[in-house]
This record gives C-alpha cells, structure tokens and sequence, in this order.
C-alpha cells in the first residue's frame, strides 16, 4: 500500500491561483500607510456607502454621467444596495486587512461581499430588462 503524504496549509493558501483577478482582490495588496487607510478605507467608503443610502432612500439612480441615464423604484434600490457593497469591501480591503485584530476576518469577508456585488449586479440587469420590456 501507498502511503501518501498531507502537509497543513492554511485554508487562505488552498484558495490561491497565480495571478487570478479575484485572488488579486482578496490578496491584502495595501501598503497599510495611514493615508491609504484612511483615504482608501474610510473617505472613498463613506462616499460611495453614502450614495447607496441616497439611492436607496429617494429610489432614483443614475447610472452614468456621460449619457444622464438614471433609473427608478426597484433598480434603483438594487443600485444603492450594490453601491453599499462596494462600499463595504474596499472599507475591508484598505482597512480590515492591514489592522491586527480584524484581519483574520477580513479574507471571509470580502468573499462573501464580492458574492453579494455579483448577485446584485445580476439582479439589478435583470430588473433593467424585465421593466424594459
């Protein structure tokens, strides 16, 4: 009988592949300066986090600035959610990861929320098609 060998890799290292978008995502990438941290994690956040919120309180949204599209009720809703998620993962990316206490909660994290764009990406285009046709 073969006997086979198994060494222990943490369970962030499984999960690796060489130069993957996603992994490049969830890698801890920032430098951890105070100015990224702050700027990166906590003002750009705030802002995008805070556009969602508006979003979703007047359900209007406007989608892009060079043609002046915007959309209403549910898509719009779906927008700001989208919008608080992004908001949430570059706050755990530029934040969570470099601090010493948060960080071990940081990679399952920031998993869970590019789960959650994903999905509200999706639904949002398909609210976008159902309501236009």
């Amino acid at each position: 009988m073969q006997s086979v060998e198994t060494t222990l890799v943490p369970w962030n290292e499984k999960m690796k592949h060489e130069d993957g978008f996603i992994d490049n995502l969830l890698e801890p990438s920032t430098d951890g300066t105070k100015f990224s941290r702050i700027f990166y994690g906590l003002i750009i956040p705030i802002v995008i986090a805070t556009i969602g919120i508006i979003n979703i309180h007047t359900q209007t949204a406007r989608i892009s600035l060079r043609f002046h599209s915007h959309v209403t009720g549910t898509p719009a809703i779906i927008c700001g959610t989208t919008r608080l998620l992004i908001g949430a993962f570059l706050h755990v990316h530029f934040y969570w990861t470099v601090s010493e206490k948060l960080w071990k909660y940081s990679y399952l994290l920031k998993i869970l929320l590019l789960i959650g764009i994903i999905l509200t990406l999706i639904l949002f285009i398909y609210t976008i098609f159902r309501t236009a046709a």
